[in-house]
């Protein structure tokens, strides 16, 4: 039954995060798709761009709350005098790296680039 738990927990976590990075690699195909037209400064890449990001979060806080359940249940439901040194439980602020919090922000200061080059493209377009 335990162990039945942590089988459906761990295939439930990683179905989510497979489906976070399946959602970041979708936009960006977009992406790469109108920059290949020769479109990169429309609308709807600075969405996807700005999506991008939050997907980003989104994996990250599903990675590290699914690592922070599993190992509290392995920490609880088996025996703790056993040394088993692949096993700790953390608290959850170490799960959160804030390198990702970085890396998000570089997206969304890259996605305000792309709407600064929409602007101009606009601009150009009304001067031609």
């Amino acid at each position: 039954s335990s162990e039945l738990r942590l089988q459906l927990l761990a295939i439930g976590g990683v179905l989510l995060t497979a489906a976070a990075t399946l959602f970041i690699l979708f936009q960006l195909r977009k992406i790469v798709a109108k920059i290949r037209e020769k479109k990169p400064f429309m609308e709807e890449n600075l969405g996807r761009i700005r999506k991008i990001a939050y997907g980003i979060l989104a994996y990250q806080l599903l990675n590290g709350l699914y690592i922070f359940v599993t190992s509290s249940i392995v920490a609880t439901e088996f025996r703790t005098d056993i040394y088993m040194p692949s096993v700790t439980v953390q608290p959850m602020w170490e799960f959160f790296n804030l390198s990702v919090i970085a890396f998000v922000l570089v997206i969304l200061v890259i996605e305000h680039a792309f709407r600064e080059g929409l602007e101009l493209q606009h601009e150009k377009d009304l001067t031609i």
